[in-house]
């Protein structure tokens, strides 16, 4: 940059003030007015031709509250990057700056640097930012400014991440309130984002506490944070991941259920086709039996047919049980089909309401900056199932002995209900309420199983008197 060495005294009112200035120090401007009673203004200022002030914000406050009307200056060219250099460099060397002041003076300087150096249009672009954190890029310029590469990101990540307004409540706290900040609290706060930087002030605010202790306290507060987002993102997509495997497992039973129909439909057929068959050589038999002339071919012929017959409806009955073992596995399939689906329902419905209940909680937050109350758990109530027997009610009742195992094993698939009888005592239960009155109103089918052979006369006489045989 080049200036005039001449110093000149310019009627304070003129001198003009850009729009890049720092904040004003009220404390520096009451230094320099102590300084400038007692041995005088040591330093011009710095202005363009055109009166804008370049350096010497703090002087030329301090000239005018002491009621000076003219004040001396140094003119230098208008150059808005260069004067923005000067200005920084002034401020860095002739000020006692706070660890924010500084670090927006040294990070704005990079950035005029920068911006000449690749040719920038604008400091405050994604560009520039990228600039900012290359290495390559900001080394040689800390260097240059005798900044130390820690010092140098601490500043960046004060200056970028920190909230201006923040700053400035800060700045106020350290110069007016006499609040010792340490750098360690801007360097916690770069850490959080602007809703929790605002949380910052107003905890220190609405509960008088130190500042340093606050920030510190809300970074630990912050990372439990992250760290339960992180484990419910977690959760969430092990989640996604069982109800994918869940969904994949029913398309599975579905395609082996289809599977299993077709196949049921082709033996249908086969077994159709076979019938088909056998009754043509029922026919023909039945036509060679009537152009047998002889009592012996006759015979012979109806043998033929008998065997024929039988083994018909060994056939029939084979095919029989195999469909019936085969509705049966169909059966169970579609049952842990539904089984199934029903599982994936339930925890879709579990997900999404704690996905809801999350919304909820951060539209709390956000509204109201904090946590809601804690509720405390309700007494819930579990659904009962009422089950309705069918009214129409079996013509008997029969009692089967634990030797009869064929009978039983039969009776019991068929039966409603099924219970044990020990002893005639065992007739009644501990209330004295009979146990054979209340099974056979209740059900249409009950199987009594008695262990003593001598106890059945009794249980059937116990039937008979509820009109059963």
């Amino acid at each position: 940059m080049s200036y005039s060495t001449k110093i000149v005294e310019v009627p304070i009112e003129q001198v003009t003030f850009g729009t890049r200035y720092q904040e004003l120090n009220p404390v520096i401007v009451e230094q320099l007015k102590v300084s400038i009673e007692e041995i005088g203004l040591k330093n011009p200022i710095t202005i363009t031709h055109d009166g804008e002030l370049v350096a010497g914000l703090h002087r030329l406050t301090a000239l005018g509250e002491l009621g000076y009307e003219k004040v001396p200056v140094i003119y230098t060219e208008v150059n808005s990057v260069k004067n923005d250099i000067e200005q920084i460099d002034e401020n860095l060397v002739r000020q006692t700056l706070l660890f924010p002041e500084r670090a927006q003076q040294i990070v704005r300087k990079i950035k005029l640097s920068v911006k000449a150096l690749r040719k920038q249009d604008s400091t405050e672009s994604e560009e520039m930012e990228a600039y900012l954190r290359d290495r390559q890029t900001y080394k040689p310029l800390i260097d240059r400014l005798k900044v130390s590469e820690k010092d140098y990101l601490n500043y960046l990540e004060t200056v970028l991440n920190v909230d201006p307004s923040v700053l400035k409540i800060l700045v106020k706290w350290h110069v007016k309130e006499q609040m010792k900040i340490r750098n360690a609290t801007y360097l916690s706060l770069s850490k959080m984002p602007k809703e929790w930087q605002y949380r910052f002030v107003n905890v220190v605010r609405e509960q008088n506490k130190n500042p340093n202790t606050a920030a510190a306290n809300l970074e630990i507060e912050y990372n439990k944070y992250l760290t339960n987002l992180r484990v419910e993102e977690a959760r969430r997509k092990e989640q996604e991941k069982l109800r994918k495997r869940e969904e994949e497992r029913l398309q599975k039973l579905a395609e082996e259920q289809a599977k299993q129909a077709e196949l049921l439909r082709k033996r249908e057929e086969e077994r159709k086709k076979r019938e088909e068959e056998a009754a043509k050589q029922r026919q023909l038999l039945l036509q060679q039996m009537k152009k047998a002339k002889e009592e012996e071919e006759r015979k012979a012929l109806l043998r033929k047919q008998e065997e024929l017959e039988r083994q018909a409806k060994q056939r029939r009955l084979e095919e029989e049980k195999r469909a019936k073992l085969e509705r049966q596995r169909l059966e169970q399939l579609h049952k842990k089909q539904a089984e199934g689906q029903r599982r994936a329902i339930e925890a879709e419905e579990k997900r999404i309401r704690a996905e809801e209940e999350k919304k909820r909680m951060a539209k709390y937050m956000r509204e109201y900056n904090t946590s809601p109350p804690r509720l405390e758990d309700a007494k819930t109530s579990q659904s009962v199932i009422q089950v309705i027997k069918n009214e129409k009610s079996k013509p008997k009742h029969r009692v089967i002995h634990f030797s009869e195992t064929f009978n039983l094993s039969s009776e019991a698939e068929q039966a409603d209900y099924r219970t044990w009888i020990d002893s005639k005592g065992d007739i009644y239960d501990a209330g004295g309420r009979n146990r054979i009155q209340d099974a056979v109103s209740k059900y249409s089918k009950v199987l009594f199983i008695c262990f003593n052979q001598l106890d059945k006369p009794k249980v059937v006489e116990e039937i008979e008197k509820f009109g059963q045989s």
